[in-house]
């Protein structure tokens, strides 16, 4: 399950760059774009986009949402499954028997600690509007 997690965070991560990268919205015909054909226009440039966009559509909120939007969505999904991850982390490191098991469980542990507080600090800054530079 925690590679299963491994694998879905920097896909996650992906969609974000080019989300945060966008300074002006999206337009057809001079009407704004939002919503499912932002995400289709959007993330079906993405390496996965399947994975992208039914990740955002599990969050009703993207069917109505801008760029900035979808970029804060995105955020919160990375956060929850990092959260959920190290959960699992946790309880796999406090179950480690063998020297070997600990470390390894140990050094996943570390890494999703950092990752979690990094998120913190990234949903913090994006609401601070501290994500331009």
């Amino acid at each position: 399950m925690a590679s299963q997690v491994n694998e879905s965070l920097p896909l996650i991560l992906m969609t974000l760059i080019p989300l945060l990268l966008l300074d002006k919205p999206l337009t057809i015909t001079g009407q704004d774009i939002i919503g499912k054909a932002l995400i289709a226009q959007t993330y079906n440039e993405m390496e996965y986009p399947e994975d992208c966009i039914s990740t955002l559509e599990s969050d009703p909120r993207s069917f109505i949402s801008n760029v900035t939007g979808l970029a804060r969505i995105d955020l919160e999904i990375t956060a929850s499954k990092a959260n959920n991850s190290y959960a699992v982390v946790l309880h796999w490191l406090d179950r480690q028997h063998d020297y070997s098991n600990w470390d390894l469980a140990a050094k996943c542990h570390l890494h999703y600690n950092i990752t979690v507080y990094s998120m913190k600090n990234s949903l913090k800054a994006f609401d601070e509007l501290k994500y331009n530079g």
